[in-house]
Formats: structure tokens, C-alpha cells, sequence
């Protein structure tokens, strides 16, 4: 299949799994109440360990990273594996469609969803893992 085409559709599942705000289903599974009209309104994991709690706030957070690096590593393991330079650029498209997924959800008519800080912490992890890890601990 062409590399393109294969880029594209890549792209196209990483934004819908982007578009998938884990904050407004846990938070509904959790309370019962829409986390967009909760606490600052965004429907991100920093807001859902506010309003809802730690554990969800936790849970919405490594499922924000998980939908950033997920698709990078299928299309690495399947497509793309690191041959040249499109290769890279890529994935990194990748990674930035499921940012994008997250701050115009498709699933909220493209209108504001979350800041996209755990999405941008997936792409940074996959890239970048050694300074991801150093910084988290640093975090913490």
C-alpha cells in the first residue's frame, strides 16, 4: 500500500482516538456528572483529580498518555519502522493527531476539549523516553 495512503489512515484512527475524552467517561461512570461542567470545566485529567477524585484523576491521566502512544507504536510495529527520515516524521504526525483528537474532539462537534498536556507526555514518552522518566521523577 502506498505510504501515504497508509500515513493518512494512520492519522485519521489517531485523531478518533484522540477525539475519546477518558475524563467525561470516567468522571460519568464515577459520579454521574459531566466534568465539563465541573471544577474549571476542562475536561482533562488535572480537573477529574480535583473534582472526582485521585484515582480517577490518575486513570484519565495514563489513558490520555495511552492514546498518544498507542497508535505511534502500531503504526512503528506494523507500517513505519524507522527506515529513513518520513518514517519518523511520521509517527510524530501520529502522535499529533491524537493531541489534536484531544483539544478538538471530534465527538464534541470540534469545539474545546482538553489541554492535551497527557496526550503531549505519550509523545514525548515514546520519542524521548530516558528524559520522560527523569522528568516525571523530578515531578514527583
Amino acid at each position: 500500500m502506498n505510504k501515504y495512503l497508509l500515513l493518512l489512515l494512520c492519522l485519521m484512527a489517531s485523531y478518533m482516538l484522540g477525539s475519546v475524552l477518558f475524563a467525561v467517561i470516567i468522571t460519568k461512570i464515577a459520579t454521574g456528572k459531566d466534568i465539563r461542567k465541573m471544577g474549571n470545566r476542562n475536561p482533562g485529567a488535572s480537573n477529574t483529580k480535583r473534582s472526582v477524585g485521585i484515582t480517577a484523576g490518575a486513570l484519565t491521566a495514563v489513558l490520555d498518555i495511552a492514546k498518544a502512544v498507542v497508535p505511534i507504536i502500531i503504526a512503528r510495529l506494523l507500517f513505519f519502522q524507522g527506515d529513513g527520515m518520513f518514517d519518523w516524521i511520521a509517527l510524530y504526525l501520529i502522535g499529533m493527531a491524537a493531541i489534536l483528537g484531544h483539544c478538538r474532539p471530534l465527538w464534541n462537534k470540534f469545539k474545546k476539549g482538553g489541554g492535551g498536556m497527557g496526550s503531549a507526555f505519550g509523545l514525548h514518552a515514546f520519542f524521548v523516553p530516558v528524559e520522560f522518566i527523569i522528568a516525571l521523577i523530578i515531578e514527583i
